[in-house]
């Protein structure tokens, strides 16, 4: 209003009133106000949000939300977007998907939208809805990672597949019957879901159905697995199978046939075949006709042959030949008889009648050849080769005769090419080449060189009577382009540096036989002489092929190599300094060189800098176990990004510099990156990360030595008297409530104060971050050790951990920067605390020592398998290892000392369990962790997971017995299990504090400053009351205080 009336001023107009009124200019500064509050509500909830505060990041968003719908300064759809990502945060999927589809209406086709709809629609259930969305998102935005491993998630997590890995389980052990109901239960789930093959559930109920000899049922299966997928075998062999025990043997020959057909597995195709043979024991009339056919044609009687062949065709009634079959064998008698039209028709009627019969592929082939059309017989030929492709080597005597007709293609293809012209012989290798695939491109020329060297000293054997005098190929020709492929193939040998320098000068000196005086050849020779460090003989060389400037540039290259050969010869010696003052020298003869052409706009692609030299010079950097190494091998990955041998240094790098949690992460990275397959780089990869993760186990990592040295005697020396001990576990600060709980402690009661949190603090990394931040700043310390939830791996997370350790080290990492103790701690004067990281054993379970057939923890991904909890004990070792029981010396005389240990899953077998859950022994404890806790001597031992409060002590100590015959099958090598001794005193107190009533419960106390206790003193700190304990108490303490009212299971 007041613009508007500035506004008629200016422009010369009478306002309707002579100024603006008192009441116009304040509604216009609060008009302002609420403008600006609600752009600043919307920065503050985008902040909270990075911060992964997603409470007050949804308090924020939400006013920012309803001011905005009165005063619409800000697009809505940016704040229900964020507003979602809160929702999500705090695993309120409902709220996420309300947003999320109403960001949609505002924008149906914005992507980032349709990511956060279909997110929550995997997160409450509705999978179809998710299926359709994250299927939308990918098709349309293929190079996303974060939309493939939405999608992938989905199809891993869906009930469909959960039934089939069901059946496969009950199918596998014998219980046909049992399998049945999940295959069943299975195409149930898929039929709305569709995450499925549904061929494939099909498949497995017909092949069920067929082992409880239920057969129509089998065959009905299999016509619906052949509906389903036509071209899959699998339909037509279960299909003949179930005809086989109805005897309708000519119906499942016809099946097997077209089931071998299509069937690129030579083991599946040894069995179909036998099958075949079986049926076959039957003759006909159409094999009477065949084999005369076949007779007449090995005899050269083709007019016979073709009258034989005729004759089976109209005598093949039932169908019991293949039509495609014979028609081929016609065909080639045509051929063979001098009629060409009629045997290209009936090759092309073979062909149409059955797509996949290599034969009607070849036998149109060399139709084609006599015609002289040659590019339509190209084509039939590798349609030939790429059918016979798919077949996997075996010692089968039919495979033999597969091998030889490839070969025989395989000939017949380069000289087809030959004849067109051979201009496209090597493109392969050279394309390769091109993008810096070395590996490839070798391969790519070898295959080329294959092809010719068929060639040689042949004048087209199969063909020379069909093709004219223009389509026949010299062998000084093929002699020709034989030497420029093996100056090719040189060239990429020698991109591998010295290791292959030796095969790059080789394959020189037979492009010099095939060429004699060529200088490419030369220059090839001279580069394979040069990394082999016979520098003169590269010199004469370089002589030969090249002169004037150019000349002097390979001599000058040819002195710098000289610097990298003497700094090798250091290195071996293990003169490191003098390596690296050598390695040096050639580099920076490198850069100058470069720096000149740059300068002159010459091409300067030669004066590149070489990998291999700075890489020499990383590792010798790393031999001094200097850090120089790691910008040196940096640098190499950024010049040869598809070179693995760096990435794999790298990892040694990192391991040599103590920095075992970045080598392991790297380790994978780099292997994912590469896409390495199953090669021999894929081992090194391996390789360095069983080391990295072995530097992690032993904690032989810079980072955990800081922690010691940070943290485990900061407080030593303060006085015991002044704090206090509390615990809790299984926070679950996803849960609103929980979160509330943490927020409204005391902020000023417990700050002398020390909190044991014994795991499972949240689903996902901010989350527990959030958490313990909280505590920190209520609590003088905070100790932590993870749970099984806090290493889960959820779809919002998969992009950004590979795997659970990953996000165990970053947690650790994390957790060190915002002061959460992780490490053992003397936390006041002969006070300390204990963490223990562990993890379940299936053993646990001591009435059945034995893997479960129950996945728990699928959210989890560890490398290890069943040795998790071994990796996770063995991280302990410098812990247990520790003397804490000493005499204090000082201050109020000696004073015993106290330790408490805590870890998140159970130590001993003989605590409450819940009720009801199927296998739960096998996943909540590990026995060889109580063993940790009797060599700490500790007094109380905090744990949780269970959520059964507990407070007290159990059973005697364990010990290793040996030749137990109930649990040798269970256990590996030694044949030890253990067990209870009786009379081997067990004196630490066990307590289990869950966070199972926030509303209603403080704060669990386990110290008092003056000794052990235990009792619930309130949020605010205040109102406690405690039972206390001691070390010598014979008998069981009753623990009837304020966590009773609970309702919890609490064991004496």
């Amino acid at each position: 209003a007041t613009a508007s009336w500035g506004c008629g001023w200016r422009q010369g107009l009478m306002p309707t009133t002579a100024s603006p009124t008192s009441a116009v200019i304040a509604a216009a500064k609060h008009l302002w106000a609420d403008r600006k509050r609600c752009v600043d509500l919307k920065d503050s909830g985008a902040g909270a949000l990075a911060l992964g505060q997603h409470a007050e990041a949804m308090h924020s968003l939400t006013q920012a939300l309803a001011l905005n719908a009165k005063l619409h300064v800000l697009d809505d759809f940016h704040l229900y977007l964020l507003r979602s990502d809160a929702a999500f945060g705090l695993s309120r999927g409902g709220e996420a998907m309300s947003d999320a589809n109403s960001a949609l209406k505002l924008r149906p086709d914005d992507n980032e939208a349709k990511y956060r709809a279909a997110r929550a629609h995997h997160f409450t259930g509705s999978w179809e809805a998710a299926m359709a969305l994250f299927t939308e998102l990918v098709q349309g935005a293929p190079d996303v990672p974060l939309y493939k491993a939405g999608l992938q998630s989905l199809i891993d997590q869906n009930p469909a597949t959960e039934a089939k890995h069901q059946g496969d389980h009950f199918y596998s052990s014998g219980d046909f019957e049992e399998a049945l109901k999940f295959y069943t239960l299975a195409v149930v789930q898929n039929v709305k879901l569709k995450f499925c093959d549904e061929a494939m559930l099909f498949n497995a109920r017909s092949q069920t159905y067929l082992k409880l000899k239920r057969l129509g049922e089998a065959i009905e299966e299999a016509d619906a697995v052949i509906d389903a997928r036509p071209d899959w075998f699998e339909g037509y062999v279960r299909r003949a199978e179930a005809l086989t025990s109805y005897q309708k043997y000519t119906d499942a020959h016809k099946d097997y046939c077209k089931a071998l057909d299509r069937c690129p597995s030579n083991k599946e195709r040894v069995y179909i075949r036998e099958r075949i043979q079986d049926l076959e024991g039957k003759s006909t009339e159409v094999d009477v006709h065949k084999s005369a056919g076949d007779m007449a044609f090995t005899i050269g009687e083709y007019d016979e042959a073709i009258l034989a062949y005729t004759e089976a065709m109209d005598s093949n009634h039932d169908g019991w030949y293949d039509d495609a079959v014979l028609l081929t064998c016609r065909s080639r008698a045509f051929l063979q008889a001098g009629i060409r039209a009629d045997a290209l028709k009936d090759a092309h009627n073979a062909i149409k009648v059955n797509p996949l019969l290599t034969d009607g592929y070849m036998a149109r082939m060399d139709a084609y050849l006599v015609l002289g059309e040659l590019l339509k017989a190209q084509d039939d030929c590798l349609k030939a080769l790429e059918f016979l492709q798919k077949v996997t080597d075996t010692s089968d005597m039919h495979f033999q005769k597969l091998t030889m007709t490839r070969n025989k293609l395989q000939d017949k293809l380069a000289v087809i090419r030959s004849a067109i012209g051979m201009e496209t012989i090597s493109s392969g290798g050279d394309a390769a080449m091109a993008a810096g695939a070395f590996e490839d491109a070798i391969l790519q020329y070898t295959s080329a060189l294959e092809h010719l060297q068929a060639l040689e000293g042949r004048q087209q054997r199969d063909f020379a009577s069909d093709l004219d005098s223009s389509h026949v190929i010299t062998n000084h020709r093929i002699s020709i382009q034989m030497a420029v492929i093996y100056a090719n193939r040189s060239a990429a040998n020698a991109k591998f540096g010295k290791s292959r320098a030796s095969h790059a000068i080789a394959d020189a000196d037979r492009a010099l036989e095939g060429r004699p005086g060529w200088m490419k050849a030369y220059a090839r020779r001279a580069e394979g002489l040069h990394l082999l460090g016979k520098l003169e003989a590269a010199v004469e060389d370089y002589k030969r092929a090249y002169e004037g400037d150019e000349l002097d540039a390979y001599l000058r290259r040819n002195v710098l190599k000289g610097f990298e050969l003497k700094g090798n010869v250091f290195r071996e010696q293990f003169a490191h300094k003098e390596a690296i003052e050598q390695y040096t020298l050639a580099l920076d003869g490198f850069k100058s060189a470069f720096q000149e052409h740059a300068d002159l706009h010459a091409d300067t692609s030669m004066w590149e800098t070489p990998p291999g030299v700075l890489l020499h010079r990383a590792e010798a950097y790393q031999d001094m176990s200097d850090p120089a190494a790691l910008s040196d091998v940096q640098a190499v990955i950024k010049l040869a990004p598809k070179w693995a041998v760096p990435r794999v240094r790298l990892v040694e790098v990192l391991r040599t510099l103590k920095r075992g949690e970045e080598a392991y992460a790297y380790a994978l990275q780099g292997a994912a990156e590469l896409d390495i397959g199953s090669t021999n780089q894929a081992v090194d990869f391996e390789r360095v990360k069983a080391g990295a993760l072995m530097d992690i186990q032993s904690q032989d990592t810079s980072a955990f030595r800081a922690r010691v040295v940070k943290w485990f005697s900061r407080d030593a020396q303060i006085d015991r008297r002044t704090m206090r001990i509390f615990c809790v576990s299984d926070l679950q600060v996803d849960i609103e409530a929980n979160l509330r709980w943490c927020k409204a402690l005391s902020l000023t009661a417990f700050l002398a104060d020390v909190i044991i949190v014994a795991g499972n603090v949240a689903d996902t990394f901010d989350g527990v971050k959030t958490g313990l931040r909280i505590l920190t700043s209520k609590f003088r310390r905070v100790f932590f050790v993870p749970g099984n939830r806090d290493l889960w791996i959820t779809e919002p997370e998969a992009h950004v951990f590979p795997d659970s350790v990953c996000k165990l080290l970053a947690l650790l990492k994390e957790l060190d920067n915002i002061g959460v103790d992780t490490g053992p701690a003397e936390v006041a004067r002969g006070v300390f605390i204990v963490p223990l990281f562990s993890w379940y054993n299936y053993q646990f379970d001591e009435k059945d020592p034995f893997p479960g057939k129950y996945r728990f923890d699928r959210f989890c991904k560890f490398p290890m398998k069943d040795e998790v909890w071994q990796w996770f004990l063995a991280m302990n070792q410098q812990a247990v290892l520790t003397s804490y029981r000493r005499e204090q010396a000082g201050g109020r005389g000696g004073e015993e000392c106290v330790v408490i240990s805590f870890s998140h899953f159970l130590p001993r077998a003989d605590a409450n369990m819940p009720e009801g859950v199927p296998e739960i022994r096998k996943n909540v404890g590990c026995k060889e962790l109580d063993m940790q806790i009797h060599t700490i001597n500790s007094d109380v031992h905090v744990f949780g997971h269970t959520h059964m409060a507990m407070d007290g002590y159990l059973g005697d100590r364990y010990r290793r017995i040996k030749n137990v015959p109930r649990y040798r099958e269970a256990n590996t090598g030694d044949d030890e299990y253990l067990c209870h001794i009786h009379g081997s005193e067990n004196t630490t107190r066990y307590v289990q504090n869950c966070l199972d009533n926030p509303e209603e419960q403080g704060v669990y106390c386990i110290f008092d400053g003056e000794q052990l206790c235990g009792g619930n003193v309130p949020s605010d700190g205040g109102g406690d009351a405690y039972v206390h304990f001691t070390r010598d108490s014979d008998a069981a303490v009753d623990t009837t205080f304020s966590r009773l009212s609970m309702g919890d299971s609490i064991v004496n």
